[in-house]
Order: structure tokens, then sequence, then C-alpha cells
């Protein structure tokens, strides 16, 4: 039984725990593994955002204003609010594309009534540019 608990604290520190740390032969008994797992993933805030990286942590609720948003912040948080920014306006975008598609769809049909045609409207213009010589 103790040799199991021994084997699955290992396992979960080796998961947990980048290989420098595995290598100095720490024992799992004297090992806190939330500590370790909290140390792994704090980072300092070494990331200076511009103004539009300031706009996005608004836009992504991250803060309440841009004046409120710090002087660094952590790679990771941009990181993150640039995939979901980048994610948001790759929808927005595709939305679009699908209304104005569907704009022109309507308008096509609409000029077709009308009995327009690009090949009326293409004869048109060339008879127009032989006139001119």
């Amino acid at each position: 039984m103790a040799l199991r608990l021994v084997f699955n604290q290992r396992a979960a520190f080796s998961k947990l725990c980048c290989d420098e740390l595995i290598n100095k032969s720490l024992s799992p008994q004297k090992v806190n593994v939330p500590s370790i797992l909290w140390m792994s993933t704090k980072r300092e805030a070494t990331h200076r955002p511009n103004l539009l990286e300031k706009y996005l942590l608004v836009w992504m609720k991250k803060y309440p204003s841009v004046a409120e948003v710090p002087k660094y912040v952590t790679p990771d948080l941009m990181e993150k609010v640039r995939n979901k920014s980048r994610i948001k306006l790759n929808i927005i975008f595709c939305f679009i594309t699908a209304f104005v598609c569907i704009i022109m769809v309507y308008r096509g049909k609409k000029a077709a009534e009308r009995g327009e045609s690009l090949r009326k409207m293409n004869i048109q213009w060339h008879e127009e540019q032989n006139a001119k010589k």
C-alpha cells in the first residue's frame, strides 16, 4: 500500500513538474504537489501592452477600462486575450460575409427580374467604346 502511494505521488509529481526538478531526485514525501503546481504556473508580469492590446484586454473583459490596465501584464494573459479576440473577430467576419452573400444573391435575383445581365452590360459597354472611335 505504501509503495503504491509513493508511486502515485511520483507519477503526479513528474506530470506537474519540469524535468529539471525531477532530476534533482527529490523525495515525493517531502514535496508538496499543490505548491509546485502553483510555482510552475505563476509568471511575472513582463509584457508591456500597447494601445491595441489594452483595448483587447478591455474588450475581453479582463479590465473595466483602458485606464485601469496595468503597465505590465503576464505574457500568458496577453496570449489568451489575443487568441480569444482572434476567434471572436473571425466569427464576426464569417457572419458579415454570410450576410453580404445573402444580400448579393437577393440583388442578383432582382436584377434578373428587371432583365439585366452581365452579357447585356458587356455588349452595351463595347458598343459605347466602338462608338467613341
